[in-house]
């Protein structure tokens, strides 16, 4: 645990991250002493293919988690956002009516 508390890290562009950062996250997700820590990582889904670091990454802690360790991975997938969804957004942002 992290200090008794939990900790959220959000690593976004993960399709531009190199072998040593992946190396991290894998440590980070598969050791027993970091209870209490979320990762959050964001890519852009159509700059990553099956046979990208990446894909071979979450392929393998999908293993590790069926098999040894005590994590979950949850993939959600979201589409683009449409002008009215980003007007909407920016419009709440802005404290617009």
């Amino acid at each position: 645990s992290f200090l008794g508390k939990p900790l959220v890290v959000v690593l976004d562009d993960l399709q531009w991250a190199d072998m040593g950062s992946f190396e991290l996250i894998q440590l980070l997700l598969t050791d027993r002493e970091s209870s209490g820590l979320m990762i959050v990582g964001c890519y852009r889904s159509e700059e990553v293919d099956a046979a990208h670091i990446l894909s071979k990454m979450i392929r393998d802690l999908k293993e590790s988690a069926r098999s040894q360790h005590p994590f979950t991975i949850s993939e959600i997938l979201l589409g683009e956002l449409s002008l009215e969804n980003v007007n909407a957004i920016l419009m709440e942002l802005m404290s617009i009516d």
